[in-house]
Formats: C-alpha cells, structure tokens, sequence
C-alpha cells in the first residue's frame, strides 16, 4: 500500500510542512484496478452483492397518526 506522502515532502528542506499528496481521479482508478486483480472470483462476487440503493428504489414513509385521525382516515 502507498502513503499519500512522500517522505520528501513531508520534510521539505526549509522546514515548512507541504499539503499531502492528492491523487487525481485517474490515479485513483489505476490504483483500484490493481487491487482487484488480486481479488479472488469469491471475494468479487462478494463485493458485487452490496445493497446500494437506486433511483428506482422502493422508498417507505412512516406517518404516525393519533386515534381520531386514524378513523375519519379510514
């Protein structure tokens, strides 16, 4: 795994501090296709199955009311 920050930066040779390393999104990509392919079939699978909620998603709605508002609802 690699550090944000380099070491060169983090003690730069007049002794100021230097934001960290930012990766680009394109850096970012790279790096986490080289992760994957260590992944087994299992551990991908295992990944995929996340629930993530879409935009066709069911949406559920709780609305508490008192007894009287209960019947003249009905």
């Amino acid at each position: 795994m690699r550090t944000l920050t380099t070491q060169e930066k983090k003690n730069s040779s007049n002794g100021c501090n230097v934001a960290p390393y930012v990766p680009t999104p394109e850096e970012i990509r790279a790096e986490c296709s080289e992760i994957q392919k260590s992944w087994s079939e299992e551990e991908m699978m295992r990944r995929q199955r996340v629930t993530r909620p879409t935009k066709f998603a069911k949406q559920v709605y709780r609305i508490h009311l008192d007894s009287l508002e209960m019947e003249t609802s009905s």
